[in-house]
């Protein structure tokens, strides 16, 4: 690769410029990583979130929050003063060149991290995996792939010399040669990182080109998937049909848009990397392009988590709404009921509101709590054997009891009123039951 001549004015540029996203980027990672281990938070979200997406949020914004700081501590100064041509401000040595090249790899695991990230969210929106299936079986591997690529590569830089000053980005410190070039020219002695070019290959190249392929496959199943489910949507909202698994389209489509923010920004802040890795020679507005973006996906992935966080609490708000209007729809059916109660009756609005109160609890119960040969007691536990799974609706459960305990009331006084008609009033349990099954 051609090595660039930038100015004294582009050599500034490219030293200072990286400190604004990197600072972007440690407040977004750290506000992400503090809202995930916040105990209130978590206990709070820990139904309406994925845990498995959790934890890799937690791992992403732990090594994007590193790389961040590293970028901050270690900045252009990091290279060593006798490179100083190579990077502006340079007054650093040999070992701070050596820990500017450890934190300058962690951006690339966060790129691999990206890429397991996307294949979470392709595993949960495109295959409709299980949770459980994906925390037991592939999230191990999901962080094990990303953490162990940068041990490993930092162990084999640091331990083989290989973390020098980098020509070609200056004002950064990773696998190369030193002095440059000097293992392509037979007259320079190399003090450092001779043999760079198979490592750095695998490092950078390798590695980029690896997670790019991952999240643009994944992207094209996650955005073929939403393509579906935005036409099925479309197609029973046309039709007015309600379908039964209209929610959970709603949600999977949700999860997909999430995903492709994500992969969008990604693509946003990386695209750079590749560029200059594909061009022969790089070129000034790709180097400044490559320092300025790349460090922001931090601060991205915070504007995408936080924009989830609001959604859920307005969700969260529109839940305890309706809870409260059906709570409020349940107080004006009782209040009905002790109406017609005390009308089919004359009872009194207190003796009314306790029977209407009994219906309630019966009803949560299973049953009340009368004689064997009520008329009510033997329909509701006939009810109750038969369909014990249809109770969901409190208002149909009040409604048919309300009428089978008016009715026995009713029968009952008109015995009283009539002996014929109160002999007819108790009959044989079978009959009983026959007729509360007429009715319903």
């Amino acid at each position: 690769m051609i090595e660039p001549k930038y100015s004294e004015i582009q050599l500034k540029a490219l030293g200072l410029i990286t400190y604004l996203p990197a600072s972007l980027s440690l407040v977004g990672s750290i506000s992400i990583v503090y809202s995930i281990l916040s105990s209130h938070y978590y206990r709070r979200q820990q139904r309406a979130r994925s845990k498995t997406y959790d934890r890799i949020m937690l791992g992403l914004s732990c090594m994007e929050a590193t790389c961040a700081l590293g970028l901050l501590v270690f900045g252009s100064w990091a290279v060593p003063q006798e490179a100083s041509a190579l990077s502006y401000g340079a007054s650093g040595t040999t070992a701070t060149c050596e820990a500017a090249g450890v934190f300058t790899h962690i951006l690339f695991g966060t790129m691999m991290y990206t890429a397991m990230l996307a294949l979470y969210f392709c595993l949960r929106v495109r295959f409709q995996l299980k949770e459980e299936f994906i925390a037991r079986r592939i999230e191990p591997f999901l962080h094990a792939v990303p953490i162990l690529m940068v041990v490993v590569f930092c162990v084999v830089g640091l331990t083989g010399g290989y973390f020098n000053p980098l020509p070609t980005v200056a004002g950064n410190c990773w696998f190369r040669d030193y002095p440059p070039n000097c293992s392509s020219d037979p007259n320079v002695d190399c003090i450092r990182g001779e043999n760079f070019k198979p490592i750095a290959r695998v490092a950078a190249t390798g590695v980029i080109l690896f997670a790019f392929l991952i999240i643009v496959i994944c992207m094209a199943l996650i955005l073929a998937q939403v393509m579906v489910l935005e036409y099925r949507l479309r197609k029973y909202a046309h039709q007015g049909a309600a379908h039964n698994s209209t929610r959970q389209w709603k949600r999977t489509r949700e999860v997909g848009l999430q995903a492709l923010q994500y992969i969008g920004f990604f693509f946003l802040c990386g695209i750079w990397a590749v560029i200059l890795q594909l061009l022969p020679a790089p070129t000034f507005p790709i180097v400044f392009c490559m320092k300025l973006m790349t460090p922001l996906q931090g601060m991205f992935n915070a504007i995408i988590f936080w924009n989830r966080k609001k959604t859920e609490n307005l969700s969260r708000s529109s839940r305890r709404t309706s809870s409260s209007k059906r709570s409020s729809i349940r107080t004006s059916i009782l209040r009905k009921l002790q109406a017609e109660l005390q009308v089919q009756t004359g009872q009194s609005l207190e003796e009314a509101s306790n029977n209407s109160n009994g219906i309630v609890r019966d009803t949560e119960m299973g049953g009340p709590e009368t004689d064997e040969n009520d008329c009510s007691f033997h329909c509701e536990e006939e009810v109750n054997q038969e369909d014990k799974t249809n109770r969901d609706s409190v208002q149909l459960q009040m409604q048919v009891d309300s009428h089978s305990v008016g009715s026995s009331i009713k029968d009952q006084n008109d015995g009283r009123r009539d002996p014929e008609k109160g002999d007819a009033a108790n009959n044989d349990e079978n009959d009983c039951c026959f007729q509360c099954e007429e009715e319903e």
